[in-house]
C-alpha cells in the first residue's frame, strides 16, 4: 500500500505546471511572477497572442524575453495589460500588450524613440500593423 502511495505522489509532484486559463488571475502580479509555475510572460497563450500579432523576431524578443522595467499587469474590461520598457530607457523604448483573457486577440503597441520620434508601432492580431502618432506606449 505505501508503494502505490509512493508512486502516485512521485506522479503528482513531477507533473508540469499548468498554466493558468483565464489570464486575469496575474492582475497585481509583475509580468514575470509566477502563477501556478508560469509567468504572464511565458504563459503559452500569451506567447501566442503575441507571435500572431507581431511578425518581426527581435520585437518579440523585446516583449517577452528581455528584462526591463515593468509594471503589475492589469486588467481594464476583457482585456489584461502589461507595460514594460528597456532597462535605464524607458523613454527609448517601451512597449503595451492588451491580451484578451483568453490570450487569442492582442493588441500591443511598441516605441522605439529614436527611430520612430513622435510615432508608435500598433501591431494587432489578424491585421496589419500600423504606425500612430503616439510618443509613447500607454501604461
Amino acid at each position: 500500500m505505501f508503494a502505490i502511495w509512493l508512486l502516485a505522489m512521485t506522479a503528482l509532484s513531477s507533473a508540469e505546471p499548468s498554466p493558468p486559463a483565464d489570464l486575469a488571475v496575474y492582475a497585481g502580479k509583475y509580468p514575470t511572477e509566477p502563477v501556478n509555475g508560469v509567468s504572464f510572460l511565458q504563459h503559452p497563450r500569451v506567447r501566442a497572442a503575441v507571435e500572431a500579432a507581431v511578425p518581426r523576431r527581435s520585437v518579440r524578443a523585446w516583449l517577452l524575453d528581455r528584462r526591463g522595467q515593468q509594471t503589475p499587469v492589469a486588467v481594464r474590461g476583457d482585456r489584461v495589460i502589461s507595460w514594460g520598457c528597456e532597462l535605464r530607457n524607458c523613454n527609448g523604448r517601451d512597449w503595451t500588450l492588451f491580451i484578451d483573457r483568453t490570450g487569442t486577440l492582442a493588441q500591443i503597441c511598441y516605441h522605439v524613440g529614436e527611430t520612430m520620434r513622435d510615432r508608435s508601432r500598433w501591431f494587432f492580431t489578424g491585421r496589419p500593423s500600423e504606425l500612430r502618432p503616439d510618443s509613447s506606449c500607454p501604461s
